[in-house]
This record gives C-alpha cells, sequence and structure tokens, in this order.
C-alpha cells in the first residue's frame, strides 16, 4: 500500500502476480486477466469495487509482474480490501464475476489507516469526487458535483461550446471557419 493515506489522495495498492510484458499476445495482460478489489469501510459499512491493471514493474517499464489498483478513500479510518484477480481467455471483458478460474494473488486481504484531509488541502481535494447527483429534484440530477462539496459547472474553452464567445467583447470573433457562436448574455 502506497500513497498519501488521506482522504480523497490515491491510494496504489500493489499485487506481485504473474510474470507479463504489455506486447504479449497470449495470455495478453489487459484482456486475459481482471483485477478487481473491494474496499470496504467496517464503520460505515460502505464498499466500492475498483478495477485493476498490469503495471509492469510498478514503475512504468513495460515487463514485469506488479499489479495495481488506484483508490481514492472517501472516508477516514480503517479500509479493508480483498482482491479477486481471475485469468481466461478474454475474462477481463467479461461481466459474470467467476468467468475465467481464481489465479495467484486472488483472495489477497490487507487493510490501511486513512487520516481526515487536512481542511487547507489544495485544489479539489477538500471536496473530493465528482458524481453525478442521484437523489433531489430532476432538474439537479445531471449536474456534476463535489461528494463533500458544491456543484461544479465547467467553463472553458470547449463548455458548452464557446464561453467566453462574448460579442461585446473586444476583437472577439467567429472561429476562422466562420463557425461558432457570439454569445449575447
Amino acid at each position: 500500500v502506497s500513497g498519501e493515506l488521506k482522504k480523497w489522495h490515491k491510494v496504489t495498492v500493489s499485487f506481485p502476480g504473474p510474470a507479463a510484458n504489455e506486447m504479449d499476445n497470449l495470455p495478453n495482460p489487459f484482456l486475459d486477466y481482471r483485477l478487481l478489489v473491494s474496499f470496504t469501510h467496517p464503520a460505515s459499512g460502505k464498499t466500492l469495487e475498483v478495477p485493476g491493471f498490469f503495471a509492469g514493474d510498478g514503475n512504468g517499464a513495460s515487463a514485469g509482474t506488479i499489479w495495481q489498483v488506484n483508490f481514492a478513500p472517501e472516508e477516514a479510518g480503517e479500509w479493508q480490501y480483498v482482491a479477486s484477480f481471475r485469468s481466461g481467455s478474454e475474462v477481463a471483458i467479461n461481466l459474470d464475476p467467476l468467468a475465467g478460474s481464481a489465479d495467484s494473488f486472488n483472495g489477497a486481504t490487507g487493510s490501511f489507516q486513512i487520516a481526515d484531509l487536512d481542511a487547507n488541502a489544495p485544489g479539489f481535494y477538500k471536496w473530493g469526487r465528482l458524481a453525478y447527483q442521484e437523489t433531489g429534484n430532476a432538474s439537479e440530477r445531471h449536474y456534476l458535483k463535489f461528494l463533500d462539496g458544491g456543484y461544479w459547472i465547467k467553463g472553458g474553452a470547449d463548455s458548452p461550446e464557446n464561453f467566453f464567445g462574448y460579442a461585446e467583447f473586444d476583437n472577439t470573433t467567429k472561429s476562422s471557419s466562420g463557425k461558432g457562436v457570439l454569445h449575447t448574455y
């Protein structure tokens, strides 16, 4: 287990497994193996399943024996994990949880402690992961919201189209192709 063990920060769990190369075809490490790790917070009962991946040597090399999963814990306290590692022809794209056969580190378990987030955390760490609203009135459900913060309205060159293309800004023109809209808010 590595990473900053704080709420919302990336935690990486690495497992030693079968040797592979990213160019292998039989078996293909991205298609013929499937890593799925269940993370459970015993105090709240929350369980999250996170898919893992072949990571070469764990440091960017194209070959090795390391398999990893990245997880962003949304609660402080103890988290426990159980790995499901299966192999078989195209098991990674099979939706059956029992597809293929158990392999190598299947059933590996562990736990780690997560500290509460610093109130002065930089950037978006203080608000957590973005997710679509599952509750509330229908007009709010299609917006992204930080789990520990407010709504996130994306603004920029490609959202929703040319947000800053305001007709009364000096020297603002349509694109060179003549496409686009100049807004009059």
